[in-house]
Parts: C-alpha cells; sequence; structure tokens
C-alpha cells in the first residue's frame, strides 16, 4: 500500500511539474521576438535577474536570444554545423588551420562583436578555437582524439 501510494504521488509531482506555465514575457520583449526571428518554432521562454532568454530554433539552427526588460536585445548565441559559416570567416580558418575540418559551431554575438567559437577535427587532435569578426583566430585548446 505504501509503494502505491509514494507511486501515486510521484506521478502527480511529475504531471504537475510537466503542466508548469512558461514565465510570463513582457510584450516589448515578444513583439521584438517576433520582429527579429519571424521564422521561430520550438521556442521556450526563461527568465532570471532581469533579462528573459528564448531558445529556438530557426533555419535549422539553434539559437539562443536574451532581452533586457525593455525588449531590447543584448545577446544572441546561434549553433550550427559549418555550411552555415559565413564564407569570409570559414576562408580565415581555412587558411589558419589547413589540415583540420570544421566541425562544429558557436557564434555569439553582443554589442562588442561577433565571435566564433569553433572546434575543428584532425588526423590525431580536435581544436577549439576563436575567431573574431575580422577573420583573427587564436587557439583555446587542442585535445588527442579519443578514437586515434
Amino acid at each position: 500500500m505504501k509503494k502505491l501510494l509514494i507511486a501515486a504521488l510521484w506521478v502527480q509531482c511529475v504531471s504537475l511539474s510537466a503542466n508548469a506555465t512558461a514565465p510570463a514575457v513582457n510584450e516589448k520583449i515578444l513583439q521584438n521576438f517576433r520582429h527579429l526571428f519571424k521564422e521561430a518554432l520550438s521556442v521556450s521562454w526563461s527568465s532570471t535577474a532581469g533579462v528573459t532568454d528564448a531558445r529556438f530554433k530557426a533555419d535549422n539552427i539553434r539559437i539562443w536570444a536574451r532581452f533586457n526588460a525593455h525588449g531590447d536585445l543584448l545577446q544572441t548565441v546561434r549553433y550550427y554545423t559549418p555550411e552555415y559559416l559565413p564564407p569570409y570567416i570559414a576562408s580565415k580558418i581555412k587558411a589558419a588551420y589547413k589540415k583540420q575540418d570544421i566541425y562544429g559551431v558557436t557564434e555569439v554575438s553582443n554589442r562588442s562583436g561577433t565571435q566564433y567559437l569553433v572546434v575543428l577535427y584532425g588526423k590525431d587532435h580536435l581544436y577549439n578555437i576563436r575567431v573574431n569578426d575580422d577573420g583573427e583566430t587564436g587557439l583555446i585548446s587542442k585535445f588527442r582524439r579519443a578514437d586515434k
């Protein structure tokens, strides 16, 4: 009987958390979001410390956008595969890392500009590099591939 009661309470807790509502998003943020990200799909919202975050997909790219209480876009973080990398940035990476393939990209855009955090796949190593919007590259870390 105890097990049945505990199981019933657990199911109720899970169903309550699954039915939890998304945080209230103010109209200024919603208007700006709809204007900037017309193609957004599967949007989820969260709010902390005076900022509101939207996580969603658009054009096969996962995106995280942060807004202040006035609805201003503060930052975007986009996660994508090499084919979405701007050609200028891709050419700078290929020139600096000729023997490595671009595996994945995290693009961070804010008032300071745009930075690309790129994972490169080499014959024996993985490389994490940073590329600024001028195409300047810098090595962050290098790891020996575990499959080699």
